[in-house]
């Protein structure tokens, strides 16, 4: 019985040598229980992907929103820097 929805993951070697291996050595001298077994074995290892891909997106999530807020210091900090300068370039004794 085929197996739907299994994709490869490019980068994750471990993943790859455990779910792909056994689809390689499959012929049509290979008994029902080898089927089975490899069946088995791609199963779990499209759990163990989704499971990598899940992990994966939450760290680039966590990822994206430290730059995001690293952005937005950088953006006040110019802002106001901005602001200081034109404080000052009016002539204002009090700038801060």
């Amino acid at each position: 019985m085929p197996v739907n929805g299994l994709a490869g993951a490019g980068g994750q070697g471990n993943l790859l040598v455990h779910g792909a291996g056994c689809a390689d050595y499959l012929d049509k001298s290979s008994n029902g229980r080898e089927f089975d077994g490899c069946r088995s074995e791609l199963e779990s290892f499209k759990e163990e992907l989704a499971s990598f891909i899940e992990c994966r997106q939450q760290e680039l999530r966590n990822e994206q929103e430290e730059l995001r807020s690293k952005v937005d210091d950088l953006l006040t900090d110019y802002r106001q820097a901005v602001e200081r300068y034109n404080c000052k370039a009016r002539g204002e004794d009090f700038c801060y």
